[in-house]
């Protein structure tokens, strides 16, 4: 039991993805709220669209390690509620850009659809999974002060199909920009994304967790991948 609440104790670690305490961000912060006016006002001469949070997601998986990674869990937490706009520049694809916000209130620790979905082996007790989100939370996140994530997707080599571009993650006061890739896809009024990128605990100035002198850890990189939908503003 002791093992298994200090891996829970490290995995609501990794689901926040970063701390405020160690390294300076490397990238100037994004803004802590949607420039919703621009957007709006460039509604008129470009092609702008708007996230529809019950159609959009993103997931973070956390894998175990060590030679005693069969006591721990691998782990995924999904957010739910994703808003903000893009705009899509046509003659000049590259200053493309979208501003999305995540409602961290609304992640969800470990569910059983998703679980499922990336064949993940084992599964948490509810009593498990509800301190590892408690924990997350308070603790970790510390929603009361930042209830929010901030992410800027920007400089895509197209607008249709694969194609690379910068991501930039701000969470609490860290940011941090990781390469990702894209798959667009427009049709009529409504724009489909995906897209993954990794990222490693490191860049965000945590030590990744180990116990027993590293016989149980939990991965240095995190895997992320999101899917977003978006309709045109007229």
């Amino acid at each position: 039991m002791v093992l298994r609440n200090l891996l829970l104790s490290c995995v609501a670690l990794l689901a926040a993805c970063a701390t405020s305490e160690q390294l300076p961000p490397k990238t100037p912060a994004v803004s802590q709220e949607i420039p919703e006016e621009v957007y709006l006002n460039a509604a008129d001469s470009s092609d702008v669209y708007q996230i529809v949070p019950e159609r959009s997601r993103a997931e973070i998986l956390v894998r175990r390690g060590g030679r005693l990674e069969h006591l721990g869990h691998n782990h995924v937490i999904s957010a739910q509620k994703i808003t903000g706009y893009a705009v899509l520049n046509t003659t000049q694809p590259q200053t493309s850009r979208a501003d999305l916000a995540i409602d961290l209130n609304a992640l969800v620790v470990d569910s059983p659809e998703l679980r499922s979905v990336y064949q993940l082996d084992t599964q948490p007790s509810d009593e498990d999974i509800n301190g590892t989100a408690n924990n997350m939370s308070t603790h970790v996140l510390e929603l009361e002060t930042w209830p929010q994530a901030f992410v800027r997707i920007e400089g895509p080599e197209a607008l249709e199909g694969t194609s690379r571009c910068d991501v930039t993650l701000t969470l609490k006061d860290v940011t941090r920009t990781f390469p990702a890739t894209l798959l667009i896809h427009r049709d009529d009024d409504v724009l489909r994304v995906r897209g993954s990128f990794d990222l490693n605990q490191s860049d965000y100035g945590i030590e990744p967790f180990s116990v027993l002198g590293g016989a149980l850890t939990i991965h240095d990189r995190l895997e992320i991948t999101y899917r977003l939908e978006a309709v045109r503003l007229r």
